[in-house]
């Protein structure tokens, strides 16, 4: 059993019955269909919907085909380095709780 099915189960114990869930949580809670290609197209598509919301709002309407390219990669490049930057500092933070935390001998 791998973070999957932890995540599964850590789900239906902190819903405590307050919310109707499947019985098989593998029905809800799924891998991605990308892969180890997750991150990247999950930024690739924050980038996409973070340029179409600011060339309306600045312009009013789309721009020209070359300036959509490179705003898209601009606006690819942060967000996936703010990805980036926001995953590492959770992942230093819970080794730091993990590895702070009194341990009990037996």
């Amino acid at each position: 059993k791998g973070l999957i099915e932890k995540v599964r189960k850590q789900t239906v114990t902190l819903m405590n019955g307050y919310v109707e869930l499947p019985e098989d949580m593998s029905e809800l809670i799924t891998l991605s269909s990308y892969g180890s290609n997750v991150g990247l197209v999950g930024a690739i598509v924050l980038a996409q919907q973070a340029l179409a919301e600011a060339t309306i709002k600045t312009t009013g309407t789309s721009s020209s085909s070359e300036e959509n390219i490179l705003n898209a990669k601009r606006t690819a490049y942060n967000v996936g380095l703010q990805h980036g930057i926001v995953v590492g500092l959770t992942i230093a933070f819970v080794a730091y709780m993990q590895l702070s935390r009194p341990r009990h001998s037996r």
